[in-house]
Order: structure tokens, then sequence, then C-alpha cells
């Protein structure tokens, strides 16, 4: 492979980095925000930018740079198809076809890529601020932060054993420390020393994979930065500081998560099989059947009384007849049995 063209190509292709970082910034700074800085490393780019709080302004930021990787892979694309029908045979023009048919290529890789839904690729910020009008930034965050593990694992293994690519396992690494962060930021993770002390053994596997298997430079460096962070936790939280959480560089924006997150709702505790069986039961088991109604209260009859007693509180015991008595005593008795009362 001709030196000019690995050289022309490498330019390119972190040329379409450095536009696909420009994007973010011009994104934040059309919503009103700002960007301070651009990093270039092995794994890409990243912008550092600040943009308002809000689901539009954050949307418009991160997409922005997706949308410029969009634009240059229908550009490379339409480029190697005009230098093909202009210059046919010519060895310039072949040279310059190939190059577009690689940064095509590339762009499109990278553009699908980076719209997975792997927290904190732009495809999993994306689909954070997508869930946030429905669950809440908080719960958004949450589940953003599970399902960009569950991407990370899977590039990991699929890479591993589909493309036998060591840089799969870099990637997947970083993915898996990003949504660690998230996770921390909204207090659904705490560092412990387990959690350290099993990073350090995965520190060590990947840093043995990289040298003895893949025969990748890329995975003992990995290795080497794993286990320094994981004896930077070790130490925080042996010192009883609690948190210390994984510098993974890479916000294309300034993460709000933390100012605006939600308190965790109060998890409720899940009943035992045997305790929903006696609710089942319970709830199968007749009612008791309701008790009697009340007979109508004879409002003569409470007359009658009313007017027996009145005679009595005027004119004594004695002025009444026996029958009079009679009813009295009757209607006394059914009063005290309840027969009459409301």
């Amino acid at each position: 492979m001709p030196f000019t063209y690995v050289l022309g190509y490498l330019l390119a292709v972190w040329l379409s980095i450095l536009l696909h970082e420009f994007g973010h910034c011009f994104g934040a700074r059309h919503v009103g925000g700002s960007a301070t800085e651009i990093l270039l490393w092995p794994l890409g780019g990243l912008a550092y930018c600040s943009a308002p709080e809000t689901r539009r302004a954050q949307l418009i930021t991160v997409g922005a740079g997706p949308a410029v990787t969009v634009a240059l892979t229908g550009i490379f694309y339409a480029a190697e198809g005009t230098i093909e029908r202009t210059f046919p045979f010519s060895a310039g023009a072949m040279f310059w076809s190939a190059v577009c048919h690689s940064l095509f290529r590339f762009n499109l890789v990278g553009a699908l890529l980076n719209l997975l839904p792997a927290y904190p690729l732009d495809g999993g910020r994306i689909f954070l601020w997508l869930l946030e009008p429905r669950l809440g930034l908080h719960r958004a965050s949450f589940w953003a932060a599970r399902i960009g593990k569950v991407m990370a694992v899977a590039i990991a293994l699929g890479g591993t054993w589909y493309f036998q690519s060591g840089l799969s396992v870099v990637l997947g690494v970083w993915l898996w420390m990003g949504c660690e962060a998230l996770e921390r930021e909204i207090g659904t993770s705490r560092p412990t020393l387990r959690s350290a002390r099993i990073g350090k053994v995965v520190a060590v596997l990947i840093g043995l994979a990289g040298l003895f298997y893949f025969r990748d430079l890329f995975m003992p460096l990995l290795g080497v930065v794993l286990w320094m962070e994981c004896s930077k936790t070790e130490r925080a939280v042996a010192a009883g500081l609690g948190e210390e959480s994984w510098d993974t560089g890479g916000v294309h924006y300034r993460d709000i998560v933390a100012d605006r997150a939600e308190p965790p709702r109060p998890t409720r505790r899940r009943r035992s099989l045997w305790s929903r069986f006696k609710n089942w039961l319970r709830r199968r088991r007749p009612s008791p059947p309701p008790p009697p109604e009340t007979p109508p209260v004879d409002e003569s009859l409470r007359r009658r009384v009313d007017q027996l007693l009145d005679k009595v509180s005027t004119s004594g015991m004695a002025s009444l007849t026996p029958d009079e008595r009679d009813f009295l005593m009757t209607a006394s008795k059914r009063f005290r049995s309840g027969d009459d009362l409301p």
C-alpha cells in the first residue's frame, strides 16, 4: 500500500472526526450554549460543550455531530462516483477514488456505531433525552445507563468473536465506564471494594489477552489505565470518601443529570409467593352475608307511646287505664328488644 495513500487516508479520517466534533460545537452555540475545546484521541474525538438545560437544546447539540458524519458519508460517496465517471482511466483518479471509497466506508460505519443506544455515544445520549419526557430525567438516565451496559458487553463479545479485534474490547470497556459514571451521578451506583477488585481482575485479563491473543497494543494500555482507576477507587472507598468516579473523558456536552436528578423512588418490598397465595385465597373466600335490614319504624306506635308518657308525667301512673298500661308495657319490651329501633 503506497505511503501517500495511507497518509492521505489518515489525514482525511482525522479531518472527518474533527468535523464531527465541530458539529457538536456549532450545535451548542446555535442553541445559545458554548464550546471550549476539542480533544482527539485514539477512539475518536471529544467536544467539551455547554448547552442550555432543555430537551430541545440537548438534542440539537448531540445530534449535530452525527448529522455532520452522515453528510460526509454522502459527500464521499458522491465524490467517488464523480471521479470514476470523469477520469475513468487515470491512475491519479483511481487513487483518489480509493481514498473516497475508504472514507465513505469509515464515515458510514462510524455513523451507524455512534448512533447505537449505548451511553456515552451520541445515540445513547439521544436515547436518554427521548425518554426524558415520559420517564423523567432520573429514570431516563437510569435506563440509558443499563441499556448502555448491555450494549457494551455485546460490542466487546461480538467484536471479539466475529472480528477477532481487541479494539472492540477497548470500546466496550470504555462504554461500560461511561455508563458506570452516569449511574454514580444519579446515585444508583456506588463504588465498593469488591467492584474495584473485580475491575483489577478484568484489567489483568484484558492486558494478557491483548499481549498473547490479539497482539494489540491498545489492550495492555487499557488494562493499565483500568488498573489505575480501580486502585484510585479502592483508595477512595478505604478512606471513606465513598465516591471516586471514573473519568471517561467523554462528554460531548456538560452533564446536567446531577443538577436536575430526581430523588430515587422508594422501592416496594416484593411480597413472597406464599403471601400472594394467601391473598388470592382471601379474595376467593365468600364474603359473609350482610346484616339483616332493620324493619321500618312504626311512627304511629311511637306517637302513641309519647302520648302515654306525657300523660304519666302530667297526671301520674294512676291516670292510665289497664289497657293503656298493658300497651305501654308491651311497647317498652319491643323497644328494649330492638324490634322497632332504627
